[in-house]
């Protein structure tokens, strides 16, 4: 799981996982690929550690890590370009998505992959929502 992390991201590894286990997840993060074409894999390991970490019961554990790889879990959304770019209406709709009340869990997970491909009217909308209380 995250983990597998500790020596291939050592520093990104250690400011996590201490901000899990002292629980002072923030309410966003900014993960830059750089290139990498597995950061979307490390994505998921922090979403992992984040929700199936305070599960006590191993088969439970299994069962939720088991739904968000298949993409069944309904508290995290992805938001990709939708084309060339990322839409204000694919922003519009993940806020007002997020003032829905959660299905399942108290935490929901929105992981927006190539951020740079907002358009500058888009960008600025995401960010007054992040800034909003």
């Amino acid at each position: 799981m995250f983990s597998s992390y500790v020596d291939s991201q050592p520093l990104a590894y250690k400011i996590l996982m201490n901000e899990i286990n002292s629980n002072h997840i923030s309410h966003a993060y900014l993960i830059d690929e750089n290139g990498n074409n597995k950061s979307l894999d490390f994505v998921m390991a922090f979403v992992k550690e984040i929700l199936c970490s305070y599960i006590l019961d191993d088969d439970e554990k299994k069962i939720l890590c088991r739904r968000i790889d298949d993409n069944n879990y309904p508290e995290i959304k992805i938001i990709q370009p939708d084309g060339l770019i990322i839409k204000k209406r694919q922003i519009l709709d993940l806020q007002q998505d997020f003032s829905r009340l959660a299905v399942e869990g108290n935490k929901r997970i929105y992981i927006i992959r190539d951020a740079d491909k907002m358009r500058s009217e888009t960008a600025n909308s995401m960010l007054k929502f992040l800034e909003e209380p």
